[in-house]
Formats: C-alpha cells, sequence, structure tokens
C-alpha cells in the first residue's frame, strides 16, 4: 500500500515523533549518540525545552561537570552588575536565548507577554531588574543544569558580548566573589577574536602558560645556553642527533599533537604531513629508556586510546626537563634543585600541567632491598609538585608489565583524566 504524501507541516511533526520512538527504544550505550544526532539537525527538535534537556544530558556526559549549588548560584547572581553587562541590548539578549527558553509561544499575538519582552522591557529599557531577578526568571538558579548555568556564567564575560576588556575583568571579579564559594573561578585560558576569554576551573587548578619545554633528550643533561635573557631565548648544543628538543611556540592554550607535529614539520622541513607525524612519533619513543619498557608502553598505550581523535587533544611529551643548573649536585649542595626531570607530561588547554610516572624498584630500593630513604625522596619530590601546581599520577611498572595490561590499565584513566579536565575523548 502506498501511504498519502504528507501535507505541509506534518513532515516535520512525522519526523519528532520518530526522533521520540527512538529515544524510547535506545538503551543507554546510545542515548548520547542519538541525542548528538538530533541536535545537529535543528529540524528534529522543534520544542525548546525539549531541546535544552538533550543539550544538558550531552553536556553532562561530555564535559563532566562540576556541582554549583543554589546558594552558589545565588551568590553569583548577587554579586553581578547586571548593567555592566548589558552594553549591546541586542547581542545581550541573543547571548540569552542561545542558552534558555525565552521566545513566547508559537501563535501569540505580539500584544502578550513573553519572557524576551520582559527581559528587553525591565533588563535593557528600563534597568530595573537585578541579575538575581533575571537569573530567577531564567530559572537559572533552582532548575538549570550545572553545564547551562556555567556556560551562562562564561557566555557573560566574552569579548563578542561586552566588546571591552576592562568590562570582561570587571564581570569576572564579580562572578568569582560567588564561583569561589564552590571552589570555583572564571580563568584565563587565552583569546578569542582579540580578547581575553575564560572559562569556569577549580580554583588553583590554573597555572601560567608554559614558556619553554625541553623534552626528548637522548643523551644526559642537555648543554645549554641562553642566546637572549630578555627574550628567554634557549639554545640546545653537541651532538644534534643526540640533543634534547625545545619547543618554544605559544602554549597559552595547551600543547595537541597537531601543534607539535606541524612544529616538528616546520622545525625539520618534512613537507609531508604523514612522514612528519611518523617521524615525530619515532623520535619521541626513542628517548624513552630502554631498560623501562612499561614508560615504551604506557606512552604507546596513550595514543592508542585516543585513536583518531589524537590530533585534537592533548600530546604526551616524554622526558620533560623540570628543573636545569649549570652546576652538578655536587658542586650546588644543600642548594641543588633534585628531580630535575619527568617521566610524561600532558599540557591541556585549561593549562593545568599533568605529570604521569612511571615507578620502577629504583624509586622505592636499592640492590633489590627496601630502601625508606629513596622512598622519602620520591614522596618529597611528588610533594614539591603538587605544591608547584602540577598533578602528578604514579604508575607502577609492575602494572604496565605487558602492552595489553598497559592499555587496560591506561584506557580508563585517560577517559576519567579527560572528563576532569573536560576534555571530549
Amino acid at each position: 500500500m502506498v501511504e498519502p504524501p504528507l501535507a505541509a507541516g506534518e513532515e516535520s511533526r512525522s519526523r519528532a515523533n520518530r526522533v521520540d520512538l527512538a529515544i524510547a527504544a535506545a538503551d543507554d550505550a546510545q542515548l548520547t549518540d542519538i541525542a548528538r544526532k538530533i541536535l545537529a539537525d535543528d529540524s528534529l527538535v522543534g520544542d525548546r525545552r525539549k531541546r535544552m534537556a538533550i543539550e544538558d544530558l550531552v553536556w553532562a556526559i561530555d564535559e563532566h561537570p562540576p556541582t554549583v549549588s543554589t546558594r552558589v548560584r545565588r551568590d553569583v547572581a548577587r554579586a553581578l552588575d547586571i548593567s555592566v553587562v548589558v552594553v549591546d541590548g541586542r547581542r545581550f539578549v541573543d547571548m540569552i536565548a542561545a542558552l534558555w527558553d525565552i521566545e513566547p509561544v508559537l501563535g501569540w499575538s505580539d500584544a502578550e507577554p513573553s519572557l524576551r519582552k520582559e527581559i528587553m522591557r525591565h533588563v535593557v529599557q528600563h534597568d530595573d531588574w537585578s541579575a538575581e531577578e533575571l537569573f530567577i526568571q531564567l530559572g537559572a538558579i533552582d532548575n538549570a543544569s550545572d553545564s547551562r548555568f556555567l556556560r551562562f556564567v562564561e557566555a557573560l564575560s566574552t569579548g563578542w558580548l561586552l566588546a571591552d576588556e576592562s568590562l570582561q575583568r570587571r564581570v569576572v571579579a564579580q562572578v568569582n566573589v560567588g564561583l569561589h564559594h564552590a571552589g570555583l573561578e572564571l580563568g584565563e585560558i587565552g583569546e578569542a577574536d582579540g580578547y581575553p576569554e575564560f572559562r569556569v576551573r577549580r580554583v588553583g587548578a590554573e597555572m601560567r602558560a608554559p614558556r619553554n619545554l625541553i623534552f626528548a633528550g637522548l643523551g644526559s643533561k642537555p648543554d645549554m645556553r641562553v642566546l637572549s635573557a630578555i627574550d628567554n631565548d634557549l639554545e640546545i648544543l653537541g651532538d644534534e642527533s643526540r640533543r634534547a628538543l625545545v619547543y618554544s611556540r605559544s602554549l597559552a592554550d595547551g600543547l595537541t599533537w597537531r601543534q607539535l607535529q606541524q612544529w616538528w614539520a616546520d622545525t625539520t622541513g618534512e613537507p609531508d604531513p604523514e612522514a612528519a607525524k611518523n617521524g615525530l612519533y619515532r623520535r619521541l619513543r626513542a628517548c624513552l629508556p630502554k631498560s623501562s619498557p612499561p614508560q615504551r608502553y604506557l606512552f604507546d598505550s596513550y595514543y592508542k586510546v585516543l585513536g583518531d581523535r589524537a590530533p585534537m587533544l592533548p600530546a604526551l611529551l616524554p622526558e620533560v626537563w623540570l628543573h636545569w643548573d649549570p652546576k652538578t649536585i655536587g658542586q650546588r649542595g644543600v642548594e641543588a634543585l633534585t628531580n630535575h626531570r619527568i617521566d610524561f607530561l600532558i599540557l591541556p588547554p585549561d593549562r593545568s600541567r599533568i605529570v604521569l610516572e612511571v615507578d620502577g624498584q629504583q624509586h622505592y630500593s636499592s640492590n633489590g632491598q627496601g630502601n625508606p630513604q629513596i622512598y622519602a625522596a620520591m614522596a618529597r619530590g611528588d610533594r614539591d609538585l603538587k605544591l608547584a601546581g602540577y598533578e602528578v599520577y604514579r604508575f607502577g611498572a609492575s602494572e604496565l608489565a605487558t602492552p595489553t595490561a598497559t592499555f587496560k590499565a591506561m584506557e580508563p584513566f585517560v577517559r576519567e583524566l579527560f572528563h576532569l579536565h573536560r576534555i571530549k575523548l
């Protein structure tokens, strides 16, 4: 039997019905994929509130947001001077409309009220609503998901909305009064269209952007000199085939594999992207100690977990120099810097610094016997790194005994680590 063609308007309703049926029939593992496909096609969900519910589902899974209590949300609203944010009324309302349901119900006349009209009247035109009243009307205090609230807070500080860096920083300072009660803050992560860009992060989680990376040395301590102390220009000397690598490009947004590969291609003059990728991987892997297979297994497993998305995700840097002193420890004495080098470093876009260490017997024993002094020195170095703002994760060499065992350990670890840092894997 041939079904009659759908009348005007019925096709979109039919598609929406099919979407509802697909959601109802899907198991938990399928829901996220269905939700992402729905969000990619505006015609599939005409109901704004239903679309917001789907967004909340996807954001919660992808971003793993921190919990923001009702009290903290109210504190943020009370600290915010809404008149500072309303520089451009049209952009302000458009920003709100992108996150909240403020449009009039379809079929209502212009004479009937809508939240968009109320915001235009009370916030943009007459300035007689406080930020707290606006938050209440939007549902930002009592009803919104954590992801939606945090996206809203971030949107309030954008250069697109304010077009004035001093106003951006003023809004950030106000919002942070409330966010600090939850151990959060709006922190600067870089630039967007020439204006500072801010993201919500844990207080203390952010550090300044690294200036230089010296890593993947094939020999012992690098022979290094400062070409320009004013510009912080470093040069590694000695046998070129055994030199450590120096990455001195901007690290304001972390370092992805794609950025590292492009730097390698430019440095070596390799025009073929595939050859550059393979050459870089071989060069990094070559610096890992042959006496420590677990380090090689960890390096390989990390990129195996990342899979095809590796170019867009943070690179894993081996053998990174943390300290450098032209004198030896014996020459320097009690003022000597210890823990010169770390096994692996990850630099995510939130400017955190993540250290992965592989602990073999040499970290806690000598001559096959447990050595409390060696272990104490390792623990002290661990504390120093954490106090300096690094996140340190240690793996026992025994859990990385084979490539298969290493992947089983790394796969859930990398996923949870990326969730923690709001990195989509």
